[in-house]
């Protein structure tokens, strides 16, 4: 489930409601992933990061044209990397959805500085572990309910 929180408190309030919900209705809470929407900004350091999404609200008009609700990094890669480990250790988050405010900038910017950061820290996969999304998040595979019917 994709949520929009910009603090992280509000987002383990959010992930835990969630997770409760599911442990109610019988469900395993583990088989859920609260996935935080993240639009990230990100630049060599903070202030070109900054004069970025100035000029994103300059072309924009308010917020840049960038979703409102959503948490929003403005700095560098590194800083990102920071901001994830520090949220999903918090337990506010099982992943994010990462949307780049500029795909050819901060896309790079994350593969390129973010994701490494992450995987020397152990937090980042190497290699994915199957073929699907499913097997990516690492959610079991639900029965199929055709299955049952025949």
């Amino acid at each position: 489930m994709r949520v929009q929180a910009t603090q992280r408190d509000d987002a383990r309030a959010i992930r835990d409601e969630v997770r409760d919900i599911a442990r109610d209705a019988g469900r395993d809470p583990d088989a859920v992933r609260v996935l935080v929407d993240l639009v990230t900004v990100v630049g060599q350091d903070r202030r070109s990061a900054q004069e970025r999404l100035d000029l994103l609200e300059e072309l924009g008009g308010e917020n840049g044209g960038l979703p409102e609700g959503a948490l929003t990094h403005v700095g560098t890669a590194v800083d990102l990397a920071d901001l994830l480990e520090d949220w999903f250790d918090a337990g506010a988050a099982d992943g994010f959805t990462l949307r780049p405010a500029s795909l050819d900038t901060d896309l790079r910017a994350i593969v390129g500085g973010t994701v490494p950061v992450l995987q020397a820290d152990g937090v980042f996969r190497q290699t994915y572990p199957g073929t699907t999304l499913r097997d990516t998040l690492g959610l079991p595979r639900p029965a199929s309910r055709y299955a049952a019917a025949q």
